[in-house]
């Protein structure tokens, strides 16, 4: 259990591009498990409405923390 301090895109289509842990309080395999299920996002192809500038889809960089549980399935 712990804590994990993320940063993910989503582009201007919607979808999730890179993603990027930044602190992992959370324990060894714990940024592996984050990133396992990102990745089953990404396959699933879902998406999220992208950010606007101007009328303009634009990438957005957002920057998560996620309360960790590993012991919850």
């Amino acid at each position: 259990t712990g804590t994990i301090v993320f940063a993910m895109t989503i582009q201007n289509d919607g979808y999730i591009g890179d993603v990027q842990i930044y602190k992992n309080m959370a324990g060894e395999n714990a940024d592996k498990l984050l990133l396992e299920a990102l990745n089953k996002l990404k396959k699933q192809k879902m998406r999220f409405l992208p950010g606007f500038q101007r009328k303009n889809p634009v990438d957005v960089l957002l920057t998560l923390t996620y309360d960790f549980d590993a012991s919850k399935k």
